[in-house]
């Protein structure tokens, strides 16, 4: 999955990019969660990797853009 570190890397990406959606979720992965991630493209963007439950579980909260 694509994700930003910041909330604000989330919003500025969804201004630019209309059809991503109007929702910007946040997860807080715990280093045991299963959940891998790394730095990839621009600064800030990151590539998640793992189990979709898994992800599932570390949703902690979901704000409109």
């Amino acid at each position: 999955m694509s994700a930003f570190d910041t909330e604000e890397g989330a919003r500025r990406q969804a201004k630019m990019f209309t059809h991503l959606g109007s929702l910007i979720a946040r997860y807080d992965l715990p280093e045991d969660a299963g959940i891998t991630w790394e730095q990839s493209g621009e600064p800030g963007h990151l590539d998640l990797r793992g189990d979709k439950e898994a992800l599932k579980r570390c949703l902690t909260r979901v704000v409109a853009v």
